[in-house]
């Protein structure tokens, strides 16, 4: 089947397109073949406008599966008019639609990203009506991924306002884990910063299982409170890889702030790990942000990609620093990571060396 799949995306003639939207139409056709014709047509991008014209219509079937099927194609290969849009709406606020239907048309608005106050609308009204008799019975499977299918949408197509926030925050205390990172992935994309969202973010980060994504968000939001500049900190220690991968970006993310912030002058830090000890004292390092500190930290880290996200994200900060000679030190150690041992131990010792006379 994936052979047959991947010559036919290569072939991709008119007589190839016709014979697939002829599988489409069949109605003895079955599931799993549509499905592949489906792939298909979403890795040829075919958009003329015979397949826009049959999809369309499959939409309006009402046999769920030709509709499913016809959803999934409008969604990969972005068929679709402002009238399908409106459609594709009122399908949404739909009662009696299923739900596993409305999570598609949910694919479909976050795969092409269409933005508009109506869809923006719909994807919450939809939020807003799957909360109803949360408290007394637990939701079906399918409601659970529409849910996450409209938060989804909502941070793809980067949709704005309280209205928007305010529903992403609640949902990052979602009783289903997928559906709460979900809300932080989106939060991150919309990039709204705001108390409440900060808070939020900040309590959700004391998950275990959330704190990759809500460490990206909180970098991406350049959340540089006290609170969310600790948060981040922590992020750098943390045991998972991953975790320390996306709070050293998120370091990087938010340069624009970190020196305004957090400048921890009763916390003599010295760098004697990294430089001579007689020469430690040289640099008039006492005004460092803890934030430089945790990131110099990283780049002795054990995994070989951390310290590559630290680097990048020390090489951001430095620019902003006004101080050479913690510039000089920070531009140094950046650079230890990339060169061989011979040349780590030139740098380091004109590191000590540029100290030593400014």
């Amino acid at each position: 089947m994936d052979c047959a799949k991947e010559a036919l995306i290569k072939i991709g003639t008119e007589e190839v397109i016709d014979r697939l939207i002829s599988a489409l139409k069949d109605p003895k056709e079955t599931s799993k073949v549509k499905k592949m014709v489906v792939s298909v047509l979403g890795n040829m991008r075919v958009n003329t406008s015979d397949v826009s014209k049959h999809l369309l219509r499959m939409v309006k079937s009402d046999n769920v599966e030709d509709r499913k099927v016809s959803l999934e194609t409008l969604g990969e290969i972005g068929a679709i008019t402002p009238d399908v849009v409106n459609d594709l709406i009122i399908d949404l606020r739909n009662g009696g639609e299923s739900d596993e239907v409305k999570k598609l048309i949910g694919d479909v608005f976050r795969k092409i990203k269409v933005n508009t106050i109506p869809v923006v609308e719909a994807l919450l009204y939809v939020l807003k009506e799957s909360e109803k008799g949360k408290e007394s019975e637990k939701r079906a499977e399918s409601t659970i991924f529409l849910r996450r299918s409209a938060i989804d949408a909502l941070g793809e197509i980067r949709a704005t306002g309280t209205n928007v926030t305010d529903v992403l925050v609640v949902a990052l205390e979602d009783e289903d884990l997928a559906t709460r990172n979900s809300a932080a992935k989106a939060l991150g994309k919309i990039r709204e910063n705001n108390k409440k969202i900060r808070n939020q973010l900040l309590i959700s980060l004391k998950d275990d299982n959330m704190k990759e994504n809500v460490v990206e968000a909180l970098g991406k939001i350049k959340a540089s409170s006290p609170a969310a500049i600790q948060g981040l900190l922590s992020s750098l220690k943390d045991p998972e890889i991953e975790v320390r991968k996306r709070g050293a970006t998120a370091m990087g993310r938010i340069k624009d702030r970190l020196l305004f912030v957090l400048k921890d002058k009763s916390h003599k830090h010295n760098l004697s790990k990294y430089l001579s000890p007689n020469k430690a004292k040289a640099a008039k390092i006492h005004d460092i942000p803890r934030v430089i500190s945790g990131l110099l930290d990283l780049l002795y880290d054990k995994d070989e990609e951390v310290q590559i996200f630290t680097i990048f994200s020390l090489k951001k900060i430095e620019a902003g620093i006004s101080n050479p000679v913690v510039r000089g030190i920070i531009s140094a150690l950046r650079d230890l990571r990339t060169f061989h041992k011979e040349k780590k131990k030139e740098i380091r010792s004109k590191s000590v060396q540029y100290m030593g006379s400014n």
